[in-house]
């Protein structure tokens, strides 16, 4: 076999990289306009200290202007719950049941060894008014996808949390409130409480609320990197 070169890594073209390849216009939000409820304090303080990393990491910079930070978000995202929800749940019931004709096989088989949160979301997606609902829920799906590159045109990064919290206890299968009842005999920290003002218990109407910091970005549909 002919001898290949080295491949060079993502970390040289980092160490490497010109000028040209930095951001001009860092973006950086904690809660998304409210829409994150019961952000940590510390992970709104990782938020803020990446977006202000990322302000001075211009390679060759002649003053720290060149690199605009700015407290902003896409807007349209007030539905991503919702929108989330609905296309999950059609996800489930193809990956998981075999489509809409095995999903009822599907339950009548499996209830007893299927966690609870896919249960609902196969039963969610054999309710009435379902497929109006998805058709809804992909349109919603592209307007967040345009208003995010609009976004986009304005700035080069967005910086926002990817968790609502510090890791907790394994025993906890997932927040269904902070700073209040959380399950696994232990409540998760307290975050900063959204409308209800810092340190306030917040609760979840499900398991799609509490991992919204994922999902929201996801529905835009562009590329994104949590650290």
């Amino acid at each position: 076999p002919l001898p290949q070169p080295p491949r060079r890594g993502y970390l040289h073209h980092v160490r490497h990289c010109g000028p040209e390849a930095a951001p001009r216009s860092v973006a950086y939000s904690v809660d998304l306009g409210g829409l994150l409820r019961g952000v940590h304090p510390a992970v709104a303080a990782a938020v803020r200290r990446s977006a202000a990393l990322l302000g001075r990491a211009r390679p060759g910079r002649r003053s720290a202007a060149e690199t605009r930070l700015t407290e902003a978000f896409p807007e349209g995202l007030e539905a991503a719950a919702d929108v989330f929800r609905t296309l999950r749940a059609s996800r489930q019931q193809d990956g998981i049941a075999g489509g809409p004709s095995a999903s009822r096989s599907f339950l009548d088989l499996h209830s007893g060894t299927t966690k609870p949160e896919v249960l609902w979301e196969l039963e969610r997606a054999r309710g009435d008014g379902f497929e109006q609902a998805l058709a809804a829920a992909e349109r919603a799906r592209q307007r967040m996808h345009a208003a995010a590159l609009a976004f986009l045109r304005e700035h080069d990064l967005l910086v926002c949390p990817c968790t609502l919290m510090p890791p907790f206890r394994g025993e906890l299968r997932y927040p269904v409130a902070l700073g209040g009842e959380g399950g696994g005999g232990e409540a998760p920290p307290l975050g900063l409480g959204g409308a209800g003002g810092e340190g306030e218990a917040v609760s979840f109407a499900d398991y799609i609320e509490w991992m919204l910091p994922c999902s929201v970005i996801s529905l835009t549909g562009l590329p994104c990197l949590a650290l």
